[in-house]
């Protein structure tokens, strides 16, 4: 081999050499998520979806005591704050702060939700129900808010639904109170729909004229008791409670009548009528149902081009 030949093979090799080089350096900043300290600086590392992860500089973290937490790639502290990624979780004393579990924190004096202080809440008893209640040794919190005369002892989420809780004195949904709802007997239903052994409960409102004992739930918004036919929580007046269909969230049937909601669909014919939703204008309106001779959007008949 020539010498010239001998050259171009290793500048060949070297420019080889080098790609491999940058294609693996590449990749290994494709993704990245981390601190690192440099130059007496905190750097937290972004990971950018095919790009290198962007440097971020963790303005007024100590490098001296900063250290991400362990297990987690996006935590540290250092003897004055706690950080997320770049930036400081405010009002956590970064010393004795503490990562309770998504979204709690917590240091020797207070708790936190996220950014807001839990008022009130004890972080010497305080333990995490679910990703919205919590407790301490006297109350129960629905992320950041106190649960107003709660019983902490006794308290305890559903288990089907873990934004229902009760204790022995009330039922909960999220912060609010469910009144009148016995905590003893509450059950929950369907995701809007629960009750006890007087009350039928709609979004956590009574549904007045609603018999507990005999409610079924139909499908969607629809329920019925030995009475009545209801849509939501109000009655569907007049409805067959024996022959009642639901069609969608807002249309409803029985063998004589059409009901959109809880009003009755003047003249459709409930032998025909049918959901259609319509692609296609009638006089510039679309139709969300038909029946055999009419259109109809939001229970109300629409024009049709003849």
């Amino acid at each position: 081999m020539s010498g010239f030949l001998k050259i171009l093979l290793g500048i060949f090799v070297i420019v080889i050499l080098g790609l491999v080089f940058w294609i693996l350096s590449f990749w290994s900043k494709i993704g990245y998520r981390g601190y690192k300290v440099s130059w007496n600086k905190v750097y937290y590392y972004q990971p950018q979806l095919l790009s290198s992860s962007i440097k971020i500089q963790v303005v007024g973290a100590d490098p001296a005591t900063f250290e991400a937490l362990e297990g987690y790639d996006n935590m540290a502290r250092d003897k004055n704050h706690f950080y997320i990624g770049a930036s400081i979780l405010k009002d956590l004393d970064g010393a004795t702060a503490q990562y309770l579990g998504k979204p709690y924190f917590k240091d020797k004096d207070k708790v936190l939700y996220n950014n807001f202080v839990i008022k009130g809440a004890d972080p010497n008893t305080f333990e995490v129900i679910n990703e919205h209640y919590s407790k301490d040794a006297t109350h129960a919190f629905y992320n950041s808010y106190l649960l107003e005369n709660s019983d902490a002892s006794t308290f305890k989420t559903m288990k089907i639904d873990n934004e229902y809780a009760t204790d022995k004195r009330q039922v909960y949904h999220r912060r609010k109170v469910i009144e009148k709802a016995n905590p003893a007997t509450f059950e929950y239903l369907t995701i809007r729909y629960t009750r006890d052994d007087q009350y039928v409960f709609f979004d956590g409102k009574i549904i007045e004229g609603m018999e507990s004992s005999t409610f079924k739930h139909i499908k969607l918004s629809v329920a019925k008791d030995d009475q009545f036919v209801f849509w939501e929580d109000e009655k569907i007046e007049g409805a067959d409670l024996q022959t009642i269909k639901v069609l969608d969230y807002h249309y409803s049937k029985d063998q004589d009548q059409v009901f959109y909601e809880t009003q009755i669909v003047t003249d459709a014919d409930p032998q025909t009528f049918r959901i259609e939703r319509g692609y296609k204008a009638l006089n510039g309106n679309h139709y969300d149902a038909k029946d055999s001779s009419q259109y109809y959007k939001l229970g109300k008949v629409v024009e049709r081009d003849d």
